[in-house]
């Protein structure tokens, strides 16, 4: 479960997105709108978006009862984001085999927002956990600095998922960022992306339960 809100921290409107950043500093505030911003255009070319106010709550610790590995997740009943600061990630070291910079931050920002836009389509209350990671990590990698993404899949080689059944959460569960490089691969080699973006939506690809 995400963390409580803080009072008192400030607010900060993005411009060119529907998002607030909840952030006592200006630049982690402007570079999460930007990574916001980034998740927005991207989904939009796919007919997802949402004029729902996305709130991101930038924190310095994530509740200890979270893995360790873990930076930061979407709370779908109070519709909010919560990361980790750029500074705390920084200090954490390493995600997907590189050092966290201005670039792999913006990204994970991405990501999160693109949570919160698939938690607006209709069929989101219904699809298992996998579905919603696939679109994330694909967000994800898509809009990240060319030479980051690079130096990514070069850390770490593969050819992604063979087949849509691999994509499950069992796979997501046993090493997420193995998980996520493979989607994105997966999603490279798609003949039509936007078709197969609709029918996970509906739920057509995922087609295990979550309980």
């Amino acid at each position: 479960m995400c963390m409580p809100s803080h009072a008192g921290v400030r607010s900060n409107t993005c411009e060119h997105v529907p998002a607030q950043i909840l952030s006592d500093d200006p630049d982690a505030a402007e570079l999460a709108c930007d990574g916001a911003q980034d998740a927005a255009s991207f989904l939009r070319k796919f007919g997802l978006h949402t004029d729902e106010v996305i709130r991101i709550e930038l924190v310095r610790e994530l509740p200890s009862s979270m893995r360790a590995e873990i930076v930061g997740c979407y709370n779908i009943g109070e519709r909010r984001v919560i990361l980790l600061d750029p500074e705390k990630l920084h200090a954490r070291g390493m995600l997907f085999g590189i050092p966290v910079d201005r670039s792999l931050y913006r990204s994970a920002v991405a990501h999160e927002v693109a949570h919160a836009v698939v938690a607006c389509h209709p069929s989101s209350r219904t699809l298992p956990l996998a579905a919603h990671e696939y679109v994330a990590y694909v967000t994800m990698f898509a809009t990240m600095g060319v030479e980051t993404l690079e130096r990514i899949l070069e850390t770490m080689p593969g050819t992604g998922f063979a087949h849509s059944h691999q994509i499950n959460n069992l796979t997501y569960a046993l090493d997420p960022e193995r998980f996520g490089i493979a989607a994105y691969r997966h999603w490279r080699v798609q003949p039509d992306r936007a078709e197969f973006l609709d029918r996970l939506l509906a739920g057509e690809v995922v087609t295990e339960v979550d309980y």
